[in-house]
Formats: C-alpha cells, sequence, structure tokens
C-alpha cells in the first residue's frame, strides 16, 4: 500500500487528518487529488505527530515516509 494512502487510512479519511492537525479538509484532500499522492513535506510533522498523539498505528513505510524531509 502507498505510504499516504496507509496514513489516510490509518486516520480514517482526510477529515480526521485535518481535525487532528488543524489544517483546512480541502487541503488534506488536494494532497491525493488527480491522482497525486504526496503529503507536502512541511506538513509530514505534523501529520506524524498528530498519529503519534492519537495512537494510530502506522507501518515503518508510513513513518519513514512522514520523517522524511524535503521531499517533495
Amino acid at each position: 500500500m502507498n505510504p499516504v494512502d496507509e496514513i489516510f487510512s490509518g486516520f480514517g479519511g482526510p477529515t480526521a487528518i485535518a481535525v487532528a492537525t488543524g489544517i483546512k479538509v480541502q487541503t488534506v484532500c488536494d494532497w491525493r487529488a488527480k491522482g497525486r499522492k504526496n503529503i507536502p513535506s512541511w506538513r509530514r510533522s505534523a501529520v506524524l505527530r498528530a498519529a503519534n498523539e492519537a495512537r494510530i498505528v502506522l507501518s515503518q513505510s508510513a513513518i519513514a515516509y512522514l520523517e522524511q524531509e524535503g521531499a517533495a
């Protein structure tokens, strides 16, 4: 599974990510719009922090993806 798909699934969808991170729902939806599957690097730490706070279990590859810096 793609790391972005796994992250969305783990949270339960874009609205849950938006609520947990304080990022607008439309912004979160855009991360997967039109076949794109990318969380901007400057948003990944907020998503990882929210996943940890919510005790969402992610695979090592999804965690590594969220820990990447400078990837667009």
